[in-house]
């Protein structure tokens, strides 16, 4: 069975969302994304939104205020939805150190530099289907 597939673009800045956006409608023309300020309202909309017939691809930033994406990942461990998550992160360090340890979480499937482009959406394609 295929799930229905949600994007939800996680920035703290209106410009990124933005730029996310129209790459999206780009390459899933048939998709709305969701925005996000911060990991914590995410976690909110996740938690409250859990459907088992639908998966969610998360465009996340790291550095964002209230919660930023690596304790938004942390505390997704901890969720019972992880599972249906998949999660690119787009930002704009350049730290191997950040890259590293995002990688760890299995939801994790790239790290891109910002701003996330078209010609990016074919190193995640194949998590989507």
């Amino acid at each position: 069975m295929n799930k229905k597939l949600q994007v939800l673009i996680v920035d703290d800045c209106k410009i990124t969302h933005f730029l996310h956006k129209e790459a999206i409608r780009d390459c899933l023309p048939s998709i709305t994304p969701r925005t996000f300020y911060d990991g914590e309202e995410t976690l909110k909309y996740l938690v409250q939104s859990k459907d088992e017939t639908s998966k969610c691809f998360v465009l996340l930033d790291l550095n964002m205020p209230v919660m930023d994406g690596f304790t938004f990942l942390e505390k997704l461990q901890e969720s019972n939805i992880s599972n249906e998550i998949i999660i690119a992160i787009i930002t704009s360090s350049t730290d191997l150190t950040d890259k590293e340890r995002v990688l760890k979480y299995p939801q994790v499937v790239a790290f891109l530099e910002k701003p996330f482009k078209t010609t990016d959406f074919s190193k995640i394609e194949k998590y989507l289907k």
